[in-house]
């Protein structure tokens, strides 16, 4: 019985031991957080005062360079209705078109040799992209009634928080009266005065609620830049101007995102460096990365001054890839679509959505290739495909899905529909009237990587666009080879055409392979 007691007890001291070693072990971890992150903040607040200091200087000009076209096809092919010939048509091997190598951008030349002193940064430029509108005789069905447009920020200061609307969700940032200011010009002084004042003021709340929103949210890099921008607006006058500008800077430089202010025409504009080519807008480039040029206002010349150094905790690109769609208060559209093998979908789609999307600049083809698509649209649209492919074998699967994209949209080239090019992320094939090659050939990718799991790739042409889908069944048709492996011709917009099945016109028409 003694024994019993005394191990008992012994265990209870083991148990005590312990549990005050882990009470010391936290402590011990939580006094090494603290440390970590005073070093931190030390660390950061040299860095501004540095950075300040440096923005002093006299800054270099710049050439400022066009932005490149946006990939247009001038003779866009129209949907071709598939005859079925009298004799079935010999098989095709598709030729492939070699890789090109794309010729470097040569770097903007600083009009004043630069200071060797200080280390090469990026730059950064944008400027909006236009609004997309739906076809004024096909407007989308909505559920409720049309949503008034987006008004821009209004400035709304109570409480010391700035509350404004983005796509729908009520954003309410805290700031501190010390970050207030005023710029006295668009001099090197002021913009470092500024720095320096925003620098000394307690910002960080500030910076962890737009994180915080980002995540919440889901807000891909694009959203984040948007956010902060209409957060900046908000809180000056309730547009761009030199004070939302600046203050947008320092918060994603803050955030680590390198971004840059310009000077041109008198004017403060943003520069933000981008992962992907952005089309149509004009840029920088300075050490391999791209600073877009993004402002609304207008500004005449391509001359600008700026600093070559960028602040240095900003290490980050921005990434124009959507990993998960956006966040935010569905308002739906619905619409129904019927294909010719009787496949007929009700789909939703989140109108505030369609908002974000129409101020997402024209960038790298593949982004549009990766972007996942909304619940909301996955919800309405995938059970009922599955259901209409559910026990049948690739080929009639593959060849269901191809005709529901081939005949339950109508077809009109991004020039009739918009005036200009705009390939579609997924969710909007379903809320504007009409679509095209490109936009279809997305959306059939994305039904078979998603439903059958299979591998898709694009082909493009010199003014069309297909795709190509590998097997693991044995399929005849039209086809090509692609680093060793096969892949059937799969065109959604050649109408009624099976699996297998290429344009006449396309059969000796080298493709370039574009991969996801």
């Amino acid at each position: 019985m003694k024994k019993t007691v005394v191990f008992i007890l012994a265990c209870g001291f083991v148990a005590t031991i312990h549990a005050q070693s882990m009470e010391d072990m936290e402590k011990e971890y939580a006094n090494f957080v603290e440390s970590e992150q005073e070093s931190y903040s030390d660390f950061v607040k040299k860095e501004n005062e540095a950075f300040k200091e440096f923005l002093k200087q006299e800054w270099l000009q710049f050439k400022e360079m066009q932005g490149i076209p946006a990939p247009m096809k001038p003779f866009p092919v129209k949907p071709v209705e598939y005859k079925k010939p009298d004799q079935p048509a010999p098989v095709t091997q598709i030729p492939v078109a070699k890789p090109t190598d794309v010729k470097p951008i040569i770097n903007s030349k600083p009009v004043v040799k630069p200071d060797d002193k200080q280390p090469l940064p990026p730059i950064v430029n944008k400027q909006p992209t236009p609004p997309v509108k739906p076809d004024a005789e096909k407007e989308p069905e909505t559920v409720q009634k049309e949503p008034v447009k987006q008004p821009q920020p209004v400035p709304i200061m109570s409480g010391k928080f700035v509350t404004f609307d983005f796509y729908g969700t009520e954003e309410s940032i805290p700031y501190t009266s010390a970050m207030k200011f005023k710029l006295g010009g668009t001099a090197e002084k002021y913009v470092s005065d500024v720095w320096g004042k925003l620098a000394d003021s307690d910002y960080m709340p500030t910076i962890d609620a737009l994180k915080k929103s980002k995540t919440d949210n889901m807000l891909n890099d694009w959203a984040y830049y948007l956010l902060t921008k209409h957060f900046a607006e908000s809180f000056t006058n309730g547009m761009e101007t030199d004070e939302s500008v600046t203050l947008q800077m320092f918060l994603l430089a803050q955030s680590g995102y390198r971004a840059k202010i310009a000077r041109k025409n008198n004017q403060l504009i943003l520069l933000l460096g981008t992962k992907q080519l952005i089309y149509q807008r004009s840029f920088l480039t300075l050490n391999d990365v791209k600073y877009y040029v993004l402002t609304d206002r207008k500004s005449e010349g391509n001359s600008l001054s700026t600093y070559k150094s960028d602040f240095s905790v900003a290490k980050n690109v921005v990434d124009m890839d959507i990993e998960s769609p956006m966040k935010s208060p569905v308002e739906q559209t619905k619409k129904s679509r019927t294909s010719r093998m009787d496949i007929s979908t009700q789909t939703v789609v989140n109108k505030r959505l369609m908002d974000f999307y129409k101020d997402y600049p024209q960038c790298d083809f593949k982004v549009y290739m990766r972007a996942p698509m909304s619940r909301e649209l996955q919800k309405s649209l995938l059970p009922t495909l599955k259901k209409s492919i559910a026990g049948k074998s690739q080929k009639d699967a593959v060849n269901l899905l191809i005709n529901y994209v081939q005949t339950a949209f109508d077809y009109k080239t991004d020039g009739e529909q918009f005036g200009y090019e705009k390939p579609f992320f997924v969710d909007e094939l379903f809320y504007y009237p009409y679509s095209d090659c490109e936009d279809r050939s997305i959306l059939f990718s994305y039904l078979v990587r998603e439903l059958m799991g299979m591998d898709v790739v694009l082909l493009d042409y010199p003014n069309h666009i297909a795709t190509a889908v590998r097997f693991t069944e044995n399929i005849d048709g039209d086809f090509l080879q692609h680093k060793g492996k096969k892949y059937i011709i799969c065109d959604p917009t050649y109408i009624g055409a099976s699996i297998g099945v290429c344009m006449p016109k396309f059969k000796n028409t080298p493709a370039n392979v574009i991969e996801r």
